[in-house]
């Protein structure tokens, strides 16, 4: 099995991966690489999202259809994923902790308001991600967030229905 560990932080705009593979205990050293640089394989990766302040929406999208096609795990962990991160609870295979902090807002161009139809549409985007409940709480509320977040719990998550990560 080979995990991708993703850990972004504020400020930074590489992320850390961690490439490990356990058939044989062979590890290779940390290595820095843009986001759209994640390599996945069917069956072989886990991806785990830490510490993720979001980015931008079509990167995010694409990199997420990449890893529903491949059927590949998706782990979020850390203390919070925020903005496009949360994206990622729409994955085929994903599971969350229960003290992470998901963090929902209005989709914008790096924090300029958009017109309404890219509003709209980029809106529709995010939301297409999203298990049913949550799809519909982010386009009839979270959407319209313009400053912060709304702040929702793993906790709350793993009450609605998703996966708690086993340790």
């Amino acid at each position: 099995m080979i995990v991708w560990e993703v850990d972004m932080k504020a400020g930074n705009s590489r992320i850390l991966l961690s490439k490990v593979l356990q058939a044989g205990a062979l590890a290779i050293a940390l290595i820095a690489f843009p986001l759209a640089s994640v390599p996945v394989r069917a069956g072989l990766h886990v991806l785990v999202a830490r510490n993720d302040i979001g980015g931008r929406i079509d990167r995010r999208a694409e990199l997420l259809d990449h890893l529903r096609a491949r059927g590949d795990r998706v782990e979020i962990r850390g203390h919070y994923c925020l903005s496009a991160c949360t994206m990622y609870l729409g994955a085929e295979d994903v599971c969350i902790e229960p003290d992470n902090v998901y963090g929902f807002h209005c989709p914008s161009f790096w924090g300029l308001a958009l017109n309404d139809a890219s509003f709209d549409y980029w809106s529709r985007v995010v939301a297409s991600y999203y298990p049913d409940g949550l799809r519909q709480w982010y386009m009839q509320v979270a959407r319209h967030r313009v400053n912060g977040h709304y702040r929702v719990s793993g906790r709350e998550l793993i009450g609605l229905g998703s996966q708690q990560c086993s340790d």
